[in-house]
């Protein structure tokens, strides 16, 4: 397995395994062709900080981050009404998510804004059928935070989706401080510049 920064040519795989790690997210249950253009448009502007996990010529893990989360979030946005409509649909048959859905639009935006900290890290998953993945999956999160304190970023902000269990056991292990607890959704903030020590 090898860790590489991240490409633009690598939307499609990395929405596979968003798709088989996450089907039971809002964006995961609008399929492939939705996740990959997601991906697109994030990886797309020069604000994006990544790295995949690659094993046997394939992607098996992922974590994208931001130098700038307006930015980056701004082009996430960028659907049309059909899309938009199609992510309101999914959350009307799971009602719950409603709750996780006017937060990321309303509150976690107004909280980001609070911290004064502006690089996110934003995806991350690993394909739940290769036993390895996780351990990518890690070693993808530590290089994309390394990546940020490299670029000047002491901190970086996070939006923990919750119930959640592993991979918020896995960010415990960076001693993250909770900015802010919602019914859906924890705020983190990372000290990148430790972080990067850890990793090297």
């Amino acid at each position: 397995m090898i860790t590489r920064p991240v490409q633009q040519t690598d939307a499609d795989s990395i929405a596979r395994v968003h798709e088989h790690a996450l089907p039971w997210s809002i964006n995961g249950r609008l399929g492939h062709s939705h996740l990959k253009g997601m991906y697109e448009r994030l990886l797309s502007g020069p604000d994006c900080v990544g790295y995949v996990s690659v094993h046997k010529d394939e992607i098996i893990a992922f974590q994208i981050s931001t130098t700038n989360w307006e930015a980056a979030r701004k082009r996430l946005a960028e659907i049309d009404w059909r899309s938009k409509a199609k992510i309101v649909g999914t959350c009307l048959s799971h009602p719950y998510d409603l709750v996780a859905l006017f937060e990321a639009v309303f509150l976690i935006p107004w909280t980001f804004r609070r911290t004064k900290v502006k690089a996110e890290i934003m995806a991350w998953a690993a394909e739940p059928a290769n036993p390895i993945a996780v351990m990518g999956a890690y070693q993808c999160l530590l290089s994309s935070i390394s990546e940020l304190a490299r670029r000047g970023e002491t901190r970086c902000v996070g939006q923990m989706q919750k119930p959640n269990e592993r991979p918020m056991k896995a960010l415990s292990k960076l001693s993250p401080v909770i900015f802010s607890k919602y019914i859906r959704n924890d705020v983190l903030i990372f000290n990148c510049t430790e972080i990067a020590k850890k990793a090297v």
